[in-house]
């Protein structure tokens, strides 16, 4: 998972669009294998029928996470944005207070120095909150856990 979002995030704009989306295989792939396979030790530990109660308080808190990783990720992009997009472009865009999602429509129409411009800031910002993501995922990796001594516990 790791490798795959460092690949991601040394994403330019000048990166071809076939590395693009070869780099999304290896970071799909182990976030998949990460999202699936954590079901079971939370269920391992626990009598059958606390299994019902167990996912469901599991997956409330994934969904959670998931919410504060959207609105933190978009909160570092539109802060990335808003440094990076010169003001004229900024100023060009619709009464829209959020960048990331106003500037999309607008870059096939931009003329070219605006167009490289955009697309640059854009690339930036999401090397930033990709290398943020990997940050994240490297301390919870390299964090010790408590050994098992293989006794299950009810």
């Amino acid at each position: 998972m790791l490798v795959g979002i460092g690949l991601i995030s040394s994403i330019t704009e000048t990166t071809s669009r076939i590395a693009t989306i070869c780099y999304q295989i290896p970071a799909g792939a182990g976030i998949g294998m990460v999202f699936a396979a954590s079901y079971f030790p939370v269920l391992a530990p626990l009598p059958t029928k606390m299994n019902a109660a167990a996912l469901s308080f599991f997956v409330s808190i994934r969904i959670f996470a998931q919410i504060w990783g959207v609105t933190i990720g978009g909160a570092m992009l539109q802060n990335e944005l808003q440094t990076r997009l010169p003001q004229v472009i900024q100023d060009s865009l619709p009464g829209i207070n959020s960048i990331a999602y106003a500037i999309v429509s607008l870059i096939t129409s931009l003329e070219d120095p605006d167009k490289d411009i955009v697309r640059k800031a854009f690339a930036r910002s999401l090397v930033t909150l990709w290398r943020m993501v990997i940050a994240t995922d490297e301390r919870y990796a390299l964090q010790e856990k408590p050994e098992d001594d293989g006794l299950r516990r009810s």
